[in-house]
């Protein structure tokens, strides 16, 4: 019912696109691969001491770009907070090819370099399709710093569903707050769909009516509301 309420409040909710989006250019040094890899990667704001970041991971077809193109980035200055949207590895202007980090502890290492590099020290997660092989590892290796996550029908859970699932429940008291974006059109009761309810039975599913895959690219005002209004909620128990 909450939700219910918040999404019809929040869908109104147009928000000021004149945030100032910069691009950033940054080598990332993973001494434990034994090699770098330039990474570029667009951001507002800057870290705000005791507050989370907002980390965008994107899909297999796109670059940090589309979360810039539906203004994504530039509505949360409005909330504020910072936010930051990478290029993965072999995507966009970042270098490396795409299969350089094939590993799942190669692909968290990545980004707890990068987040540390960026002096960030917990993040909400948004990652769309293919940016859940990183985010999933990632939640497994350095849980601790991961406020909440919003997969946008993210691949890569099912290598890691039972331990990411049986450890917060035996931490019960500390559920990871979880939002789950489906586009209508993108078999949202699917056995992949069921597998986030087994992993994360606390999450908020919600489901964009005659939206495909990209469902945050066919609805980026309802995306762009259901975001800032999941940050807001929690983020005085961040």
């Amino acid at each position: 019912m909450f939700w219910n309420i918040l999404l019809l409040l929040l869908v109104c909710f147009q928000p000021a696109v004149n945030a100032r989006v910069v691009q950033k250019d940054h080598t990332l040094s993973l001494q434990d691969f034994a090699y770098a890899i330039p990474v570029h990667y667009r951001e507002v704001g800057a870290p705000i001491p005791g507050a989370p970041s907002i980390l965008f991971l994107h899909g297999m077809r796109f670059t940090s770009a589309e979360w810039e193109k539906i203004g994504a980035l530039q509505a949360l200055e409005n909330l504020p907070t910072h936010a930051v949207a990478l290029d993965l590895p072999g995507f966009g202007e970042s270098g490396g090819g795409k299969g350089l980090l094939s590993k799942g502890k190669e692909r968290a290492r990545f980004l707890s370099v990068f987040l540390d590099d960026l002096k960030i020290i917990n993040v909400l997660v948004v990652a769309a399709s293919y940016g859940g092989n990183y985010l999933f590892p990632f939640l497994h290796e350095f849980r601790s710093r991961v406020v909440g996550i919003m997969p946008i029908a993210a691949a890569g859970l099912e290598t890691y569903s039972h331990t990411i699932g049986d450890r917060d429940q035996r931490n019960s008291g500390n559920l990871l707050p979880v939002i789950t974006l489906w586009g209508s059109k993108d078999n949202p009761n699917g056995a992949y769909a069921k597998l986030y309810q087994q992993a994360f039975p606390q999450q908020q599913k919600i489901v964009f009516q005659d939206a495909g895959h990209p469902c945050y690219l066919d609805n980026p005002s309802l995306f762009i509301s259901v975001l800032t209004g999941f940050y807001q909620s929690n983020i005085e128990v961040w």
